[in-house]
């Protein structure tokens, strides 16, 4: 079992900055009424709000700030509240070494939890532990050796 605990990420918060940045600019060459551009530059910042404060800064109550991998795919996740949720990993979770995304579907919910995970926001030592684990933690049981 490998437990992590999140914080706060300014490199998270500078990349959906810069990415949110870089979708309402789109919207400047386009030939649309600008009460449209203004429309969709409301959502987008909407958007950016609600990603920054739930993914990033962890201020949201429903934020992920720690995350446990146990055998086979199964796991929790403790939101802001400090509620443990018990979750199952699923195969679509995404690793590498600057971002690792681990979706986890939460026992009893529909949607899927999407845990985003950078080099600031967990210690060192555990982030490699963790990749380590969803890249060949289960390989042996997904070939069915």
């Amino acid at each position: 079992m490998l437990r992590v605990s999140l914080k706060p990420s300014r490199q998270l918060a500078a990349v959906v900055m810069a990415a949110h940045v870089a979708a309402a600019m789109t919207l400047l060459p386009l030939d649309v009424p600008v009460w449209a551009k203004l429309a969709v530059t409301l959502l987008i910042a909407a958007s950016l709000g609600h990603t920054l404060r739930r993914h990033a800064l962890l201020a949201n109550g429903a934020s992920i700030t720690a995350l446990e991998v146990r055998e086979n795919d199964s796991g929790a996740i403790q939101t802001r509240g400090e509620d443990w949720q018990e979750a199952r990993i699923l195969g679509t979770s995404y690793v590498s070494p600057l971002l690792t995304v681990v979706n986890m579907r939460v026992t009893g919910c529909r949607l899927a939890y999407h845990i985003l995970i950078v080099p600031d926001n967990v210690d060192a030592e555990g982030f490699r532990r963790l990749r380590v684990l969803l890249r060949w933690g289960y390989r042996k049981a997904d070939l069915g050796s």
